[in-house]
């Protein structure tokens, strides 16, 4: 089978970059490991990956985060990034995701979580066939729902602002449902939207995200704009 996805890593690590290498052969994706910044550099100018892994603990001397906010000035926010770290300190993470990033990944790597993670932004067969313990699913897949607890915060009539335990990652549809939204519609109902900014909330390990409503749900804005001018 021909390999369809690259990754770029760029991991001051050279243990680690051989690790990472096996690993994503055996995924079916094809890892180009760097080492120093300006090789990395020079690769990202010639093609760009479908999907970017950096070290948030360079040693050369180069900000991850001044990094991440480069990459996305100069190529958008069309290549998923994912920083890679040994610390779990949200508020490292946090400022990663503000300056780009769209998750993270912790050291070691734990093969399983690493695989779901890589699935929310690229697919080979051996990611979906998932040869890592998980059973495989019937002929045209499963669905399946996670749920995760959340906090509204603040209604605006673009959005919403939320606040969870849960990092929520930019540029993933989120769907909601709530008891406000009852009030809104009269009627239960889900509302689909799209994680645009998220932050870390407060000093107790709690993520804030900001999720815009659909544009194209003309119901959900009359809903939103007559409930809020009720408010005032």
């Amino acid at each position: 089978m021909s390999t369809l996805f690259t990754v770029f890593s760029l991991d001051d690590d050279p243990v680690f970059n051989e690790i990472l290498a096996a690993v994503l052969k055996k995924f079916g994706v094809s890892a180009q490991c760097f080492s120093k910044v300006a090789t990395f550099r020079t690769r990202l100018r010639a093609s760009l990956p479908n999907l970017i892994l950096i070290d948030l603990n360079l040693e050369d001397g180069i900000q991850s985060y001044d990094l991440i906010q480069e990459i996305r000035k100069q190529y958008g926010t069309v290549t998923p990034i994912l920083v890679v770290s040994g610390e779990s300190e949200p508020k490292l993470i946090a400022h990663a995701i503000e300056c780009g990033a769209n998750d993270y990944i912790l050291k070691p790597l734990n093969r399983e979580l690493f695989a779901s993670k890589l699935l929310t932004y690229i697919e080979s067969v051996e990611l979906l066939d998932v040869k890592m313990g998980f059973p495989a699913a019937a002929a045209g897949g499963m669905k399946a729902t996670l749920s995760l607890g959340a906090q509204v915060l603040e209604v605006d009539e673009l959005g919403i602002r939320l606040v969870s335990p849960h990092l929520l990652a930019k540029n993933s549809m989120v769907t909601l449902k709530s008891d406000l939204f009852f009030s809104w519609a009269g009627k239960p109902r889900t509302i689909f939207t799209l994680v645009t900014d998220t932050w870390i909330e407060g000093n107790d390990g709690f993520f804030g995200a900001y999720c815009e409503f659909d544009p194209t749900d003309e119901e959900l804005g009359v809903q939103v704009r007559t409930w809020l001018s009720q408010k005032t």
